[in-house]
């Protein structure tokens, strides 16, 4: 019934069926976390070069915002040519009739 603690989606419908429910639920795109610390290391890029004069604080702030946005364009390429339904994000929703 179970495979890792995940149903299977044919027990997923038959439940939602059985009690009359609706569900609903998303996929996420498998580089988001990566957007997320992009995001984040590039405000903490411009709040370090506004309000320190730090040059190493600065440099490491470069640094590290390139050694992820590398990381990121390798990961989208490999996924592109690889399995490009995993750069996708969807929302679905199972309504039972």
């Amino acid at each position: 019934m179970y495979l890792c603690g995940i149903m299977k989606m044919e027990e997923i419908i038959k439940i939602v069926s059985e009690h009359n429910l609706k569900m609903s639920g998303n996929k996420k795109n498998v580089l988001t976390p990566l957007i997320w610390v992009l995001g984040i290391l590039g405000v903490g890029l411009s709040f370090s070069c506004i309000l320190f004069e730090n040059a190493m604080l600065q440099i490491f702030m470069c640094v590290t915002f390139s050694i992820v946005f590398i990381i990121f364009l390798v990961a989208y390429w490999y996924f592109l040519i690889k399995d490009p339904d995993r750069l996708q994000s969807e929302k679905y929703e199972i309504i039972a009739l």
